[in-house]
């Protein structure tokens, strides 16, 4: 345990943020690998919106955060698959139910490296505060994500905006609220050209809720963008 409490120390910082990147890289490789279309696409968006909130965080010294947000954000994921991958194995036939490639035993790898970095700063850090703090846009944008998503995924994403508010990381928060709905544009043509739902109120309450928070959020950003630069 004393040796992950001092991993953050044994890894330069220059190391950690390039390291950080090439984990960015390599998210938005994979889903180039495993996705098409306009899934691909906006994959990709949303990837580069957390990647560009975890650099944000880091420039600004709020380095445990940035582990927590890349984590969360692109990574997480990896560990479920894992953990389904070994669960899935069949004791009658000696092999395993779920497929498990290349790209996923990587992701795994780093994910664990995550985890420990992230331990690391909880051990090393002798105090790390957080106040719960709210505005209307977070609330606003964690009941839209529930109704449309569930409960699973709004509860993780009202983590990190709220992480995000309490530390006034104000660019890094309006960058992951993007991401939850920078695909809008893309369903919004879907459904107004390719007529995919058209004829479903809710196709059309999403389409339209999601566009005007996403408006919303860029006005948020290119302010905080703007005090940051002032």
């Amino acid at each position: 345990m004393n040796y992950v409490k001092k991993l953050n120390d044994r890894i330069p910082v220059k190391t950690q943020i390039l390291m950080m990147i090439v984990f960015i890289a390599f998210s938005i490789i994979e889903t180039i690998h495993t996705t098409f279309g306009f899934n691909m696409l906006t994959d990709i968006l949303v990837k580069l919106l957390i990647g560009l909130a975890v650099i944000y965080l880091f420039s600004e010294k709020k380095i445990f955060e940035s582990y927590l947000v890349l984590f969360i954000g692109l990574f997480i994921k990896y560990i479920y698959d894992f953990i389904s991958f070994i669960l899935s194995f069949q004791l009658s036939n000696y092999d395993f139910i779920k497929t498990f490639n290349f790209l996923d035993l990587i992701g795994s790898i780093l994910s664990i490296y995550l985890v420990l970095m992230i331990i690391s700063y909880i051990l090393s850090v002798k105090k790390i505060e957080f106040k719960m703090k709210l505005s209307l846009i977070i609330v606003l944008l964690g009941t839209y994500l529930y109704m449309r998503y569930g409960t699973e995924y709004a509860v993780v994403a009202l983590f990190l905006m709220i992480l995000l508010n309490s530390i006034k990381a104000k660019v890094a928060l309006n960058l992951v609220m993007l991401s939850y709905l920078i695909h809008i544009p893309f369903f919004l043509i879907d459904l107004i050209f390719d007529r995919i739902g058209f004829h479903l109120l809710s196709y059309w309450f999403y389409g339209v809720i999601g566009f005007v928070l996403m408006i919303v959020v860029i006005v948020h950003l290119l302010r905080s963008l703007n005090q940051e630069n002032a």
